[in-house]
């Protein structure tokens, strides 16, 4: 059969990458457990082919090739395919290539017929051989009426993938699948140590698309598909899982990244921060954020301002902001927009307009004068608009040209250009036209 495709042939990407997912989901059901040996000199606690397959098995795991030969060759009884296969593939495992020839040479002559696990145990001895005698492998197993199993395709496919033929291991694998052999995560790890992006990428979609059960499956078991996780790995996941509330996950895999010894950064920390404020664990967030052995920046205090913000948390709001002050930590204009929020809320504007003023250096910033003065016309407040414009001009601030058009479409908006007190809004005006550069002194020039 033309079994050798020398390019991956093209099979729809939604079953290979259900293939790939289930078979990394599969490594959960399969923990990998240390074989302990038994004694040497043991024999099996019955006469029967199973029995001693069974103690041959465990000497095979535990590296004992020795003890296999010696019960294979006191067998009380003529050899089954098995016990061939035991012994093929301990003494392939042991490097010992020419011994399992010898022994699958012997079972043929013996007349039992070899099965597909018996032709997979003899693809191991094939390490340091031609890819070509491989393929001769594979066509004495149809010769033999043996169809390969996934286990057969694998060590091809790890093979191809050492002797950088990647793209040969795709067109092995897309055969499997089209085979209706169902790859496992083994026939995926040797491709991913050729393609190091592929994992990420498709990690990377898995996050995008929320499906957060198959990208935890991939971080949990990356040593076994070869992928090196690194901490933006981590923080993909848990800044998506933050976004859909799923918080308790968020920390969970904080911890798996300590306990992996990978090292949160300030990244993963402000993510847990701003999971912690959307679950309502401030104090927690607080905790996290005291730690100076972490050189957290505006970000990770804005987080924190924010949820506390949107809880009506002034007192916190205003700590947190001191903290951030003693920690040498500038402010950006977010920062200050929050902390007007929080003195609007709790209708404490004469607080705003003096955080404004004191956070504002020659110029007031455009946006923080728009966004005050939002709240303060929203709240009927026109006269403490004409506080703020006073005390911009007593301070000798500069205020944009840009803003006279904003401010009056704000007080539009709201009905004050109709309104019976509409000289509040002229005398506004007449007091922001003062607080113009020099070269702006006309009131029709600010309006135009």
């Amino acid at each position: 059969m033309p079994f050798r495709p020398t390019l991956p042939r093209r099979c729809p990407h939604d079953r290979k990458l259900t293939s790939f997912l289930s078979a990394v989901a599969s490594l959960a059901d399969s923990p990998s457990r240390s074989p302990s040996p038994p004694p040497a000199g043991a024999v099996p606690a019955a006469p029967t082919p199973a029995a001693y397959n069974a103690l041959m098995s465990a000497y095979s795991r535990a590296g004992c090739p020795d003890e296999v030969i010696r019960l294979f060759d006191s067998l009380p009884f003529p050899p089954t395919a098995p016990l061939f296969t035991t012994l093929i593939s301990s003494l392939a495992n042991s490097g010992r290539h020419s011994d399992a020839y010898t022994a699958f040479s012997f079972l043929l002559d013996s007349g039992i017929r070899p099965t597909a696990s018996t032709f997979t145990a003899l693809l191991k001895s094939h390490g340091a051989v031609s890819l070509e005698s491989v393929y001769r492998l594979f066509k004495t197993m149809a010769d033999e009426g043996c169809a390969p199993d996934a286990a057969a395709y694998n060590c091809l496919i790890w093979m191809l993938c050492d002797s950088q033929r990647v793209e040969e291991a795709w067109g092995v694998l897309d055969w499997m699948i089209e085979s209706g052999i169902y790859p496992t995560a083994r026939s995926y790890t040797a491709i991913l140590r050729g393609y190091s992006e592929t994992v990420n990428i498709l990690f990377d979609c898995l996050c995008r698309d929320s499906r957060f059960s198959e990208a935890v499956c991939l971080l949990e078991y990356s040593e076994e598909l070869g992928w090196d996780v690194d901490v933006f790995c981590y923080n993909t996941l848990m800044s998506r899982l933050s976004d859909v509330g799923e918080f308790a996950r968020v920390l969970k895999l904080l911890v798996d990244l300590v306990k992996k010894g990978i090292g949160p950064d300030m990244f993963s920390f402000t993510i847990a921060i701003r999971s912690l404020c959307g679950a309502g664990k401030f104090q927690v967030a607080k905790c996290i954020l005291d730690n100076k052995g972490i050189e957290y920046d505006v970000v990770a205090f804005n987080t924190l301002i924010h949820g506390l913000c949107m809880a009506g948390d002034m007192k916190g709001v205003l700590l947190t902001y001191m903290d951030m002050d003693n920690r040498n930590i500038s402010p950006n204009n977010f920062t200050i927009s929050l902390i007007i929020d929080s003195y609007c809320k709790e209708q404490k504007f004469v607080g705003a307009i003096n955080f404004l003023l004191k956070s504002s250096k020659e110029h007031v910033v455009p946006d923080l004068f728009l966004r005050l003065n939002n709240w303060l016309v929203k709240k009927e407040g026109l006269g403490y608009v004409l506080i703020l414009v006073s005390k911009i001009r007593s301070e000798r601030l500069v205020l944009d040209l840009c803003l006279f058009d904003s401010l009056i479409r704000i007080f539009c908006r709201k009905g004050y250009c109709k309104h019976e007190n509409f000289y509040e809004v002229s005398l506004i005006l007449d007091n922001m036209l003062e607080c113009l550069p020099s070269n702006h002194t006309s009131a029709s020039d600010a309006i135009v």
